[in-house]
């Protein structure tokens, strides 16, 4: 497991620590995306492989409001 750039670290455990659920989570992906809304981009539905990502998956927009559902297709 790589751990994160300090840049990184430092935006998300602050945020992580708010959240019991995250408790203890230990962040070792990031994807930085840009989904902009007025000139359709988007991300569509699909499932995550649960056998690569074992801990709980976070959303975290830095720019502006973001709905996400999850759900247990399982």
């Amino acid at each position: 497991v790589h751990a994160l750039p300090n840049f990184m670290e430092s935006i998300i455990r602050p945020r992580l620590a708010r959240i019991a659920a995250m408790s203890g989570c230990k962040p070792d992906e990031v994807n930085c995306i840009s989904y902009l809304k007025d000139q359709g981009y988007s991300l569509t539905s699909h499932v995550d492989d649960r056998h690569k990502h074992k801990e709980p998956i976070a959303n975290l927009s830095l720019s502006g409001d973001c709905i996400m559902t999850y759900r247990n297709v399982s």
